[in-house]
């Protein structure tokens, strides 16, 4: 007690203050720099990048063959030898196609690496690899060198683009309502790494932040 009644209490310095102008601190609750990082230098999961990337090649390809009945969809073991076999084609489909939808796939083949515990230059060779299995084996019709590389490229740029921008949406201490709608912003910045959250349990678990 002080000389006017108002109870003190110690910091860890050793100062006293009144208990009035110290922090509120939740029952149970972990100090913020005892919580563990679970984006703090993750461990890479190949298997879990792998089928990430195989999930994005087989559901837009389903959706096509199957429901759509695209003709560049039919893809049979014929295709596939033929797109092993003959020239690369230069494809002139419209621009949204080829500069928008191609980048934006890519970028869920490098956030599919980049989620699962890679770096960006680990993640850099995932957009051209995804853009080759689809070319060769993805559709029907020749592989197109400009959607090789605006795939690939494009999906590099896209990818880290919107990994930092989730990154600033997302608040690992964050709890309740401002968690779930952190949560959801950064899943509809970046699905690939919302499917992987989600799935791993780190979309309501309390952790620190990393350092960047």
């Amino acid at each position: 007690m002080n000389r006017t009644g108002a109870a003190l209490s110690i910091t860890e310095q050793g100062v006293a203050y009144p208990d009035w102008a110290l922090p509120a601190v939740v029952p149970g609750a972990p100090a913020s720099d005892t919580l563990p990082c679970q984006d703090c230098n993750p461990p890479k999961r190949f298997w879990a990048a792998f089928g990430t990337l195989m999930l994005v090649q087989l559901i837009p390809h389903f959706v096509n063959a199957n429901l759509r009945g695209v003709v560049w969809a039919e893809v049979s073991v014929q295709s596939i030898k033929n797109n092993l076999v003959y020239p690369w084609q230069w494809d002139d489909n419209q621009f949204l196609n080829n500069q928008f939808s191609h980048p934006y796939q890519g970028n869920f083949y490098f956030n599919a690496a980049r989620a699962n515990g890679y770096n960006f230059w680990q993640s850099f060779a995932w957009p051209f690899a995804g853009s080759l299995m689809w070319e060769i084996a993805g559709e029907a019709w020749a592989p197109a060198p400009n959607d090789f590389l605006n795939t690939g490229f494009g999906g590099v740029v896209l990818g880290e683009t919107f990994c930092r921008l989730s990154s600033l949406a997302l608040d690992n201490t964050a709890t309740g309502s401002e968690r779930t709608w952190r949560e959801i912003g950064g899943a509809l910045l970046n699905p690939i790494r919302g499917f992987n959250r989600l799935v791993r349990g780190e979309t309501s678990r309390v952790a620190a932040n990393p350092p960047d």
